[in-house]
């Protein structure tokens, strides 16, 4: 099963937002393939499957000419229940999280603006700074000496114009095994996992 979230932003958000799940849905039945065929090693061609699929979503956007300065996150989890295994590839802060007795097992890192991820837009020539916007106190991206555009993420999909300042569409990969809790999960809610 392939499950997603995605949080667009900015003034085109929701439309991109939609696209790219729509996209991604197109491609649901592919990767579940993949991951079960055993004539493959899906720790290597499902993750080389997705990055795939992010960079043409990506192309789309720039293709189509409303992400100029929107965009979204993207989380992306293929999960296999009878193996017990997720593997996950995700842009932004849109987090996953993998939970099993009210535990924490597993969670995404968001992509905030750390040190590293601060150097690199400086280096771009875009600035960080502080800001505080709707109750959210963050670092944010800016074209250097303009008020936009304004970013609280390293990486997402489409924002074109925050590339420049090396805001950067590359898709950061984890995944987890020996979930056997997960098989009967799927024979109590066959339609939830």
């Amino acid at each position: 099963m392939l499950v997603g979230v995605f949080d667009g932003h900015g003034e085109q958000g929701h439309e991109i937002s939609a696209s790219v799940s729509m996209l991604f849905a197109r491609f649901a039945d592919t990767l579940a393939k993949l991951a079960e065929d055993q004539t493959v090693n899906p720790e290597a061609s499902v993750p080389r499957h997705m990055a795939h699929l992010f960079a043409v979503a990506q192309d789309g956007l720039e293709r189509g000419g409303l992400a100029e300065w929107s965009g979204t996150t993207a989380t992306l989890a293929l999960i296999d229940a009878e193996a017990g295994v997720v593997i996950c590839a995700y842009v932004g802060d849109s987090r996953m999280v993998i939970c099993h007795n009210q535990k924490v097992l597993f969670e995404t890192l968001d992509h905030d603006i750390d040190h590293t991820a601060a150097c690199r837009i400086a280096a771009a020539g875009g600035e960080v700074r502080q800001m505080l916007v709707s109750g959210i106190d963050a670092r944010r991206v800016f074209l250097k000496g303009a008020d936009v555009p304004g970013l609280a993420m390293s990486r997402a999909l489409g924002d074109m114009q925050a590339s420049f300042c090396s805001v950067t569409v590359a898709v950061k990969f984890c995944g987890m095994c020996n979930l056997w809790w997960l098989a009967g999960a799927r024979a109590k809610f066959p339609k939830a996992v």
